[in-house]
């Protein structure tokens, strides 16, 4: 459904604050009260982003009218039906109180005990997990991986000069610098980085790519090669598909850049919905030449949508089919992770709420198995997580589990997450990074 012209209008105007735009949008009260509701749920919120409207989305505004009006609106319908279902039970529960009175009482803890058993497991809702609070998270088994068990990078006086065979991970600390972290465990400053990205660390962990406004600069690890390559737009995303070739997104398309060339070849997919492939060439390549984990439409509708390439032809699969319901998918975060059939991306959670005392869902990373379209858990962070940060997957660490970010917000935990089962594991504990990319450990020799 479009939008109504005045909400169009008012959209253009508090472009610049889009994370309230899908909640006016809900309980949109007309042209001339818009703007007093915006404000009010904006004190109310805070500056975190709510309803899965990405606050730095570079849409035009009538795009972002269009987002906002489609996740508002399908939101209005949920609390609707939300709103039956318990008036109905109300009903039912007036009906059912002379019968009541009739039968013998229970005692409190008998209730509790008989509801306690049918709920099951710890788990709040089926093949939705939590993740738990940093203070948990350090009680968590440990999983042995290339990474260290700890690394500290508020305290560093020097840093070696020499280059690094391979990187483990690329470190961005501040004041603003990239750090990188060989395979003999020594920490490296590289020289005239642009921006870091989860996907800037090449899968073998021999050169490193950054963002750096309107061209890419690819740093070859072992030697200090810096090399720069103007782009055709703003890059707003990259990921690697061989050694000498990048997919690139901009605003609005994507192309491959020719590393020993130079050149840029356009193509058809989505910006920024292609997914990395990980664990060597295994079976992903057979899938297509490139897999996208996206939305068939703008993005924040439904539905969720696996697309794969092949021989330069479209194939697509609605997401959903069996498994994991998803209908409170909100817009796509970040770059997505292939490894076989299997793939993992972040979201926002739109309309998804836990029992007390957990709240309301507001980021997920989601598990799809690529080749039926199914949804096989999720990884969600609740209202009530306080400093937690939103998970933000960096990778595989073998076909079945997940490489997560997940802990406080200043001094960030990685995860390990079976998607099988939901089991958490402890990987790494970091100090002092604010913000990463790992190599593929899923094929690390």
């Amino acid at each position: 459904m479009e939008p109504p012209a005045e909400f169009r209008a008012f959209a253009s105007r508090r472009a610049d604050d889009t994370g309230i735009l899908a909640e006016v949008a809900a309980r949109w009260p007309g042209a001339e009260r818009a703007d007093l509701l915006f404000d009010r749920l904006a004190a109310r919120r805070g500056p975190e982003p709510s309803a899965g409207i990405e606050p730095i989305d570079p849409a035009q505004p009538r795009d972002i009218a269009a987002i906002a009006w489609s996740a508002g609106r399908r939101a209005r319908r949920r609390r609707l039906r939300h709103a039956s279902a318990a008036a109905l039970a109300v009903v039912l529960l007036l009906l059912a109180f002379p019968y009541a009175r009739s039968q013998p009482t229970r005692s409190v803890a008998q209730s509790v005990a008989q509801s306690v058993a049918r709920a099951g497991p710890s788990s709040p809702l089926p093949l939705i997990d939590v993740v738990p609070p940093p203070w948990r998270q350090a009680r968590l088994p440990v999983r042995t991986t290339p990474l260290p068990r700890t690394v500290d990078l508020t305290a560093l006086r020097s840093l070696p000069a020499h280059p690094v065979r391979r990187a483990v991970a690329l470190f961005a600390v501040h004041p603003p610098a990239v750090l990188a972290l060989g395979e003999d465990g020594e920490l490296r400053q590289l020289d005239r980085p642009g921006l870091l990205v989860p996907t800037s660390l090449a899968p073998d962990g021999r050169d490193a790519a950054f963002i750096d406004g309107g061209s890419v600069t690819v740093i070859a690890l072992d030697t200090g090669t810096v090399r720069s390559y103007p782009t055709d737009e703003r890059v707003t995303a990259l990921l690697w598909r061989s050694p000498s070739t990048l997919l690139i997104s901009g605003v609005s398309s994507s192309a491959i850049l020719n590393l020993s060339t130079g050149t840029l070849t356009k193509q058809p997919y989505e910006a920024g919905a292609a997914l990395a492939a990980e664990g060597g060439a295994g079976s992903a390549a057979s899938l297509g030449e490139i897999v996208e984990l996206r939305f068939a439409g703008q993005p924040a509708t439904s539905p969720a949508q696996v697309r794969y390439w092949l021989g330069g032809r479209a194939n697509e699969t609605v997401v959903g089919a069996g498994g994991l319901n998803v209908n409170w998918l909100g817009a796509w975060q970040g770059p997505g992770w292939l490894i076989g059939g299997n793939a993992v991306r972040d979201a926002y959670a739109i309309d998804l709420w836990l029992p007390p005392p957990r709240g309301q869902v507001r980021f997920a990373t989601v598990y799809v198995d690529v080749v039926t379209g199914t949804a096989g858990r999720a990884l969600v962070r609740t209202a009530d997580s306080g400093t937690v940060s939103a998970p933000t997957v960096l990778g595989w660490l073998d076909p079945t589990t997940v490489l997560v970010q997940a802990g406080d917000v200043d001094a960030p935990n990685l995860l390990a997450w079976h998607v099988t089962d939901g089991r958490l594991s402890l990987v790494c504990s970091i100090k002092g990074s604010t913000g990463m990319s790992v190599a593929d450990l899923a094929s690390w020799r």
